[in-house]
């Protein structure tokens, strides 16, 4: 798995590509608590793939867990309808998802007017 890294004004993007399996989600769970709970951030999975549940289950469960301890809340997008599903269960007010990283854009500079 590779992740790009981009910082858009005050919002972090994060452009995640490859395999994901249940050892790199471990690292990538280590990592993103570590980097991405204080910052706007969207994760965009256009490009990544998932190997088995578990793999899957942990990317999820990161995700939520960020959003819960980011004040800011988390954008996922470019989610693949065969993932949207999965996606859904854990949304709430602080995880979302976007259509595209415009969106996602758009929706942080919306949360700061409100």
């Amino acid at each position: 798995m590779e992740a790009v890294v981009e910082l858009e004004n005050d919002i972090i993007v994060v452009k995640l590509s490859g395999t994901l399996d249940f050892d790199r989600a471990f690292e990538f769970r280590k990592k993103s608590l570590r980097h991405f709970t204080q910052n706007k951030v969207v994760f965009s999975i256009k490009d990544l793939n998932f190997v088995g549940s578990t793999g899957m289950s942990s990317f999820v469960e990161t995700l939520s867990e960020i959003s819960v301890k980011n004040p800011n809340g988390v954008l996922i997008c470019d989610v693949g309808l065969e993932y949207k599903r999965l996606f859904e269960t854990f949304l709430n007010d602080k995880l979302q998802i976007c259509t595209d990283i415009e969106q996602a854009k758009l929706t942080n500079l919306t949360k700061e007017e409100v």
